[in-house]
């Protein structure tokens, strides 16, 4: 054989190698959005690759995955999502998706002078979701009929269960009372008035929105609206701090 045609049959081989890996795996974009607002670090999670994203301050996200692959989005803020890559939102079509805010309810409120809570080091919200991402790959895992593999499906987890009752006996023991989790100001302003309200009524422009935002989270008030979690107290603090966003423009 000729060294020319070697070289092509090289160069033939590289481009089937190269066109079936295009075509098997890409890269998937989306923008999140709660109630028309971009909501960032979101972990955006591909069960099939087992590869993860967040996204980023506009609800941007990208992550490698091919059609048909299961991903789920995962928040202690919001409802889990998982949704299956249609091959139209692949090759740079970026797809809308929707969360919704989970409900807070609150027993007791306490206000202490305390850093804001550090969501990556709260265990228990963790440990939900690693249980949410088993249940998903269980209920995709293929089963064959008649077999026993000696497991149960959707099983309890016996260590866990008692390592949950002895710490509910020793938190009972020691009388400890622990206040529910804050709740974060800007999303709670996001969800409370709709973007309508800040642009026809406060008269912001729509890229002052989050500016103003981050202005009315300075304020150490903000903290106790946000606790309060009332529609009407959150509106008159908007008021007010708008008045004093307009005198700082130029």
């Amino acid at each position: 054989m000729k060294l020319s045609q070697i070289k092509f049959v090289i160069f033939f081989l590289f481009l089937i190698v190269h066109i079936s890996f295009s075509q098997s795996e890409t890269v998937y974009k989306g923008k999140i959005l709660c109630n028309n607002f971009p909501i960032e670090n979101i972990e955006i999670i591909n069960l099939n690759s087992e590869k993860s994203a967040f996204s980023n301050s506009a609800g941007e996200f990208s992550i490698v995955a091919k059609s048909e692959d299961v991903v789920v989005f995962a928040s202690k803020l919001y409802e889990y999502k998982r949704i299956s890559v249609q091959s139209e939102y692949l090759n740079n079509h970026i797809q809308i998706i929707s969360l919704i805010l989970k409900p807070e309810q609150l027993e007791e409120v306490v206000i202490t002078e305390i850093p804001s809570i550090k969501w990556e080091k709260d265990t228990k919200w963790e440990q939900e979701k690693l249980d949410q991402l088993a249940l998903e790959k269980v209920a995709r895992t293929p089963k064959i009929l008649g077999i026993n593999n000696g497991t149960i499906e959707n099983g309890m987890d016996f260590k866990r269960i008692g390592g949950m009752i002895f710490g509910l006996f020793a938190k009972e023991k020691e009388k400890i009372k622990i206040s529910p989790p804050k709740i974060e100001f800007m999303a709670l302003a996001k969800t409370s008035c709709n973007q309508k309200f800040y642009i026809e009524t406060l008269k912001l422009k729509p890229e002052e929105i989050e500016l103003f935002l981050q202005f009315c989270d300075s304020d150490p008030k903000s903290k106790i609206v946000a606790q309060n979690n009332n529609s009407l107290e959150m509106m008159d603090f908007l008021f007010a701090k708008n008045l004093e966003f307009k005198k700082l423009k130029p």
